[in-house]
């Protein structure tokens, strides 16, 4: 289906399956009070003493956490009632009344609050972006309520045109729910960041009412809570939950359980952040595939999960593929470009090409002659675009038709175009390698994971259309030195997050072998001493004077070693800093150091003229020499 998003949802951690019950120990379950809106306004003493009850027989006012999507696998549906976070301000103060949301059993309440928030909405989304938004209304709001610039949307109708933007993508029946934890005793000073829970298909979406009010309120105001239902079902033949819960013991008894943890993508933070997100298909892809690995991790462990839950873990990822496209980057192309709404227009123009076609053929064919496209085409391509992309040279064509190729932003596209990347990196480069697009942008806010590149180099062979990359890009098979190079190097660039700037040889093999791709490479130190990647070959490269940025050291006892080019040119400026600061003077001991403070600070270190002297500054103030380092401390 064209132009589909999928859905990240935000849920909090529970010590059962989020189901419709309080948590059998609320008072041991901390990490669901890291979220804002369960920390400052659970009541601890209420849930304690209605532990393991069932939410339809309790106050549901009392629990913030079924509006964080606590209960999203219970059968009962529940009402909050909802009050104006700024009802008391003194233009509405009177005008909105407290409003009932209502959500049925196998439901979320969903807000996307990165769209609802003016600065994103302005600075990185696009206004523009919104169909009937009026950026007046927001001044009016403002002046109405006496604010100079409110941090979110405010009118009503904009507040309801931002929502259905946000929802329009998202396709009932086709479109897929990744549910995450920000929070949970697994994250525990995780620097990966997002931990899958599970994943359903949306099988409905009900936008939020206006706030009930009365009198005549100087604007209208929309509710936020988007209803989202799912497939998700225990008996799991349509979705996956992982069984986190039943690894806690686990955990605590000391048991490896790391394999069974299904971490959100890399690169893909706003994707699984703000609580309601869009996902893409490549996002979703990647995290199915990180489930089924923890599902078939989980299993392994003796925990309860049905097999039915992976076969359809396995079966969304093969839909996904062919749903996904051979242009999942066209939007930021075209927004590079300079189009206005390039996330509507790529999705017309993949709209107006038959199954299986390129849509770059039929981009060309609009950019010779307007009239080849058609009327919805034509309302998001003005003619100006054909103009721009025909001023272009060939290899800038060729580069951009194969940026299209890869899920990547316009950000990230207009770094690449315009060589602002960690390395230098020519358009003619990337032509010839397209995983330098992951090389050359390793430390880098706009860093191209390996895996974008390789799905758009390496697609399953299942699917029916086909990547536009040049004759220059395409790879002859799995084992192309391309490819394996930018593998080593994400394999080493990992291991760095941990602290590892250089592996044994073989130690990098494993950790390659552990990669889930689509088609799999079967590496060994042959494979590499043939690919001229080996710790020897490399070496050879270096004493040759040639650039790789891999390179071959020997660990101390000799042991053949891999490391990145970029990690010693690090360590190389951070060992020629700390030599400049030992080679400085040395300041030598202040051996009158109380003196000096006294003379500093003042002699005087009583409280008040009539006080004793106050204790507490008399031990601030050391009794010791005060000895200064032989460095300075700044360069």
């Amino acid at each position: 289906m064209v132009g589909v998003q999928h859905l990240s949802m935000r849920v909090p951690w529970r010590d059962r399956a989020w189901d419709d019950r309080v948590c059998d120990s609320p008072l041991g379950n901390s990490s669901c009070t890291l979220l804002a809106n369960i920390g400052t306004r659970r009541d601890d003493a209420y849930e304690q003493a209605n532990a393991g009850s069932t939410i339809t027989s309790l106050d549901t006012n009392r629990l913030p956490c079924l509006s964080e999507r606590a209960t999203f696998m219970s059968p009962n549906g529940y009402r909050s009632v909802k009050t104006h976070p700024y009802g008391n301000n003194r233009a509405l103060k009177g005008t909105l009344h407290p409003t009932p949301v209502d959500v049925p059993g196998y439901a979320f309440e969903a807000v996307p609050f990165r769209w609802l928030n003016r600065s994103s909405l302005y600075k990185e989304l696009g206004v523009n972006r919104v169909r009937g938004f009026k950026p007046d209304a927001e001044s009016a709001a403002d002046f109405a309520l006496g604010w100079n610039d409110a941090a979110w949307v405010m009118d009503g109708e904009n507040q309801q045109a931002v929502i259905r933007e946000f929802f329009d993508p998202v396709a009932a029946d086709d479109s897929l729910v990744l549910m995450y934890l920000k929070h949970s005793p697994f994250q525990e000073g995780e620097l990966t960041g997002r931990l899958l829970v599970g994943a359903a298909r949306v099988t409905q979406v009900m936008p939020p009412p206006m706030w009930r009010q009365s009198g005549n309120p100087p604007f209208n105001s929309s509710m936020w809570e988007t209803i989202v239902t799912h497939s998700l079902r225990p008996g799991m033949v349509d979705g996956i939950l992982l069984p986190y819960q039943e690894l806690v013991p686990l955990l605590d008894a000391s048991t490896d359980v790391s394999a069974a943890l299904a971490w959100a993508p890399e690169g893909r933070d706003i994707e699984f952040s703000y609580v309601t997100e869009h996902v893409s298909d490549d996002a979703a892809i990647q995290a199915l595939t990180s489930l089924l690995t923890a599902g078939r991790a989980c299993q392994d462990l003796g925990t309860t999960l049905p097999d039915a839950a992976l076969s359809w873990v396995e079966a969304q990822i093969e839909r996904l593929w062919q749903l996904r496209g051979p242009v999942p980057g066209l939007a930021s192309v075209l927004g590079h470009l300079g189009v206005e709404r390039p996330y509507v227009a790529a999705r017309a123009v993949v709209a107006a090409c038959e199954d299986n076609a390129d849509p770059w053929e039929y981009l060309a064919a609009g950019f010779a002659d307007r009239a080849h496209f058609g009327a919805a085409v034509q309302g998001v391509l003005g003619p100006s675009i054909g103009r721009i992309w025909n001023g272009q040279d060939q290899e800038t064509q060729k580069a951009l038709r194969l940026l299209s190729a890869m899920d990547i932003s316009q950000v990230q596209v207009t770094a690449l175009m315009e060589g602002d990347t960690a390395v230098s990196l020519t358009i003619e480069e990337l032509l010839t390698n397209p995983y330098l697009a992951s090389i050359c942008t390793y430390g880098r806010d706009e860093h191209i994971p390996f895996t974008t590149v390789d799905r758009a180099c390496f697609p399953p062979v299942h699917v029916t259309w086909q990547t536009p990359l040049p004759d220059t890009a395409r790879m002859d098979d799995n084992l192309d030195r391309r490819r394996i190079e930018a593998l080593l190097i994400d394999v080493l660039e990992g291991r760095a997050i941990h602290g590892d700037t250089l592996l044994p040889q073989g130690e990098a093999l494993d950790l390659a072998a552990s990669y889930e791709l689509t088609q799999p490479p079967q590496l060994s130190t042959v494979v590499l001493k043939g690919l001229g990647l080996d710790h020897a070959s490399l070496q050879e490269m270096q004493d040759a004077g040639e650039w790789s940025p891999l390179l071959g050291v020997d660990l101390a006892d000799g042991t053949a070693a891999l490391k990145c080019l970029r990690h010693d040119d690090i360590s190389y400026v951070i060992r020629a800093w700390v030599e400049e600061q030992r080679a400085k003077s040395d300041y030598g001991e202040l051996v009158a150091a109380r003196e000096l403070l006294d003379r500093s600070l003042g002699g005087t270190i009583a409280v008040s003229p009539t006080s004793e002297v106050d204790p507490t500054e008399e031990r601030a103030r050391p009794k010791r020499p005060l000895g200064f380092p032989s460095f300075s401390p700044h360069p």
